[in-house]
C-alpha cells in the first residue's frame, strides 16, 4: 500500500489545563482523578463572493465578510507525544468533537482534510497537495497536557489573508473545498441513504496555476476532473477556486457522472460559445446545472485576477444562450436546471439522481447526450422536457435524436446518427473543423450499427474523392470502447472485428480534426460494415 505524508497546517486553539506532573517529566504520573473529557470545535474561515464594484455579472472574494464556519464530517485524531494515534472520532454538523482522555497525559489533536466512512453509506474523500508529494492536508493543535479537569481545544483554519494579501498559511482552503463537497454529498444521501461513493482525491495547492506542464509543480492548466481525481487552482492573484463553490461542485458533478452515472465525453477545452461534440455539450452543461442544483443557486461565479476580484458569472437556466442546440453546453445546462426548478419537479434532485442511476441509462446503446438524457426522463415522465427542448432548439427526439433539423450552420452535421445494417450497404459521414478541433461539432460523426447475426465483420472506411485523408474510428458497445483504429495517415481503413447481436455506435473521423492544435481538415467518408 502506498503511504502518503501529511501536510500539517498551524492552528489556533483554546484550552483549560495544567502542566503534566511526574518526576520523570513524561506525563505518565498516576492520578486519583477519573478520565476526563477533551472536546472542542473545528472551524475554518469561509470567504463569500460578491460583485466587484461597478459590475453586474462579475465575481470577487469578499474578504471583509469573512466568517468562521464549522468543519463538518472530518476525521479527528488524538495523538500522544510520540505521534501515536490513541483515539479517533469525526466532527459533527456543528464542527464539534469529543474524546475521553486520561489525566496528566500529553496529547495533540489533529484534524484531517478528509471524510471517511465504511459500510453503507460509504465514502472516502481526501484533499491533498500535488506539489508536496501528494501530502494530505491536516490541521494540528499543540501538544499539551490534559491536566486534571475537562478541557476544550478549539482548532481554527485561518484564511491567511492579512493586509490585502495572503501573507500567512492558507489553512482554510482545503477545508473550504471539503465543506463544499460535504454539502453535495449529504444532498445525494437525502435521496439515496445507502449510497456508496467511490473514492475521490482532490488536489489543491497554492502553486496550482493556469499553466500547462508538470502537475507536481502546480502546472495544472485549469481546474478539472480526470479518472477519479479533481485538480483545483489555487494561485493567488491569478486564479483560485477553493472558495468558488460552483466550480468545485461542477467538478464533483463530473465525478458523479463518471463514477455513479455514465459519461462518454472525451473532455477537452470548451466555452459557453462553443459548438461542441454532443457528449461534451451534455457533460459540461450537466455539470453547470448540477452545481446550481446542489447549491440551490443558479448564479454560477468564478473568481480570478488580482486580489481575486476580476472574475465572471452567468445564470444557469437564463434564456438567450450564445449558442442554442444539442451541441451547446449552455442549452443543456438550461434544460436540466429549468426542469429541476420547474413546477413539475419543485427543486428536488432526487428524481434526476434516480434517472441517471438507472440501468437503462447506463447501458443504453446510444452515447451520452441531451437526447439520451431527455429520453430517460421521458421514461418516467413523458413529455416533461418538451417545452424546454423546443426553447433551446433541440428538435430531435428519442435517444438517437431522430428528426433533428438544427445543424449548427453545417448540413453535414445531420443526421445525428446515420443508420447502417452490416450487409455491405454504405453510409456517408463527414469530419470537419468548422468549429475547432478535438471535441467540437462535426470533428466526429456517428453511425448507428444494428447487428443481427453473430460473426466477424470488416469495418471499411474510405475517403471520398481524395487520397489526402487520415481516417480513424472508434467502435462503442453501450458506451464501452470495443475496438478502435490506431494507425494514422490512411485514406482507407479496413479492420476485422467480432460482433454479437446488439446495437453499436461507430464513431468515424479524420485524425487531423482530433488534434486540438492540428490543421484540421474537411473530409467525407464512405462507411461500410460487412461480413
Amino acid at each position: 500500500m502506498k503511504r502518503w505524508g501529511l501536510r500539517a497546517l498551524f492552528s489556533v486553539y483554546t484550552l483549560v489545563l495544567v502542566a503534566c506532573g511526574g518526576s520523570d517529566g513524561n506525563g505518565d504520573a498516576p492520578s486519583a482523578v477519573a478520565d476526563l473529557t477533551l472536546s472542542g470545535r473545528v472551524t475554518y474561515d469561509f470567504i463569500p463572493l460578491t460583485l466587484p464594484e461597478g459590475s453586474e455579472y462579475g465575481a470577487a472574494l469578499d474578504y471583509s465578510a469573512l466568517e468562521p464556519r464549522p468543519v463538518r464530517g472530518a476525521p479527528v485524531l488524538l495523538l500522544d507525544d510520540q505521534g501515536k494515534e490513541l483515539a479517533n472520532t469525526v466532527t459533527d454538523h456543528q464542527g464539534e468533537y469529543s474524546f475521553v482522555v486520561p489525566t496528566q497525559k500529553k496529547v495533540q489533536v489533529r484534524v484531517l482534510a478528509a471524510a471517511r466512512q465504511e459500510g453503507a453509506p460509504a465514502w472516502n474523500l481526501e484533499i491533498r497537495d500535488n506539489t508536496q508529494d501528494n501530502a494530505l492536508y491536516a490541521l494540528d493543535g499543540a501538544l499539551r497536557c490534559t491536566g486534571e479537569q475537562d478541557s476544550r481545544r478549539d482548532l481554527h483554519a485561518a484564511s491567511g489573508w492579512t493586509h490585502n494579501a495572503y501573507t500567512e498559511p492558507r489553512a482554510a482552503a482545503p477545508f473550504a473545498v471539503l465543506d463544499t463537497l460535504y454539502e453535495g454529498q449529504h444532498r445525494i444521501l437525502k435521496y439515496s441513504p445507502e449510497q456508496i461513493f467511490p473514492p475521490l482525491t482532490v488536489y489543491w495547492s497554492v502553486d496550482n496555476r493556469p499553466a500547462q506542464g508538470d502537475v507536481a509543480l502546480g502546472e495544472i492548466g485549469t481546474s478539472y476532473y480526470l479518472d477519479g481525481d479533481i485538480y483545483l487552482l489555487g494561485a493567488a492573484d491569478l486564479d483560485t477556486d477553493e472558495f468558488d463553490r460552483h466550480v468545485v461542485m461542477h467538478e464533483w458533478g463530473h465525478y458523479l457522472e463518471h463514477r455513479l452515472y455514465r459519461s462518454d465525453t472525451p473532455g477537452g477545452p470548451h466555452s459557453r460559445q462553443s459548438f461542441l461534440d454532443m457528449r461534451v455539450a451534455f457533460s459540461e452543461g450537466f455539470a453547470n446545472a448540477f452545481a446550481a442544483m446542489m447549491l440551490d443557486d443558479p448564479l454560477f461565479r468564478d473568481t480570478l485576477g488580482p486580489v481575486q476580484g476580476k472574475g465572471g458569472s452567468f445564470v444557469v437556466g437564463e434564456e438567450g444562450a450564445p449558442s442554442q442546440g444539442w451541441y451547446s453546453q449552455v442549452s443543456v445546462g438550461n434544460i436540466v436546471y429549468r426542469y429541476y426548478a420547474s413546477e413539475d419537479n419543485q427543486r428536488e434532485y432526487g428524481f434526476l439522481h434516480q434517472a441517471l442511476s438507472d440501468q437503462r441509462y447506463q447501458e443504453a446503446p446510444s452515447l451520452t447526450s441531451i437526447y439520451l438524457f431527455a429520453d430517460q426522463v421521458h421514461q418516467y415522465r413523458p413529455g416533461a422536457l418538451d417545452e424546454m427542448l423546443i426553447q433551446e432548439q433541440v428538435v430531435g427526439r428519442g435517444q438517437w435524436g431522430a428528426g433533428e433539423s438544427n445543424h449548427g450552420g453545417n448540413d453535414a452535421a445531420l443526421p445525428v446518427y446515420r443508420g447502417l445494417i452490416p450487409t455491405g450497404e454504405h453510409q456517408y459521414a463527414c469530419s470537419g473543423a468548422q468549429h475547432g478541433q478535438y471535441n467540437k461539432l462535426l470533428n466526429r460523426q456517428y453511425v448507428a450499427l444494428d447487428v443481427n447475426v453473430e460473426g466477424e465483420y470488416v469495418i471499411d472506411l474510405e475517403a471520398d474523392n481524395t487520397s489526402d485523408a487520415d481516417l480513424g474510428y472508434t467502435l462503442f458497445q453501450r458506451g464501452a470502447i470495443l475496438a478502435r483504429s490506431e494507425q494514422q495517415g490512411l485514406s482507407r481503413v479496413q479492420h476485422a472485428v467480432k460482433l454479437s447481436p446488439d446495437e453499436y455506435v461507430l464513431e468515424v473521423y479524420d485524425w487531423r480534426n482530433l488534434d486540438a492544435n492540428g490543421p484540421g481538415a474537411d473530409v467525407c467518408i464512405t462507411v461500410r460494415v460487412h461480413p
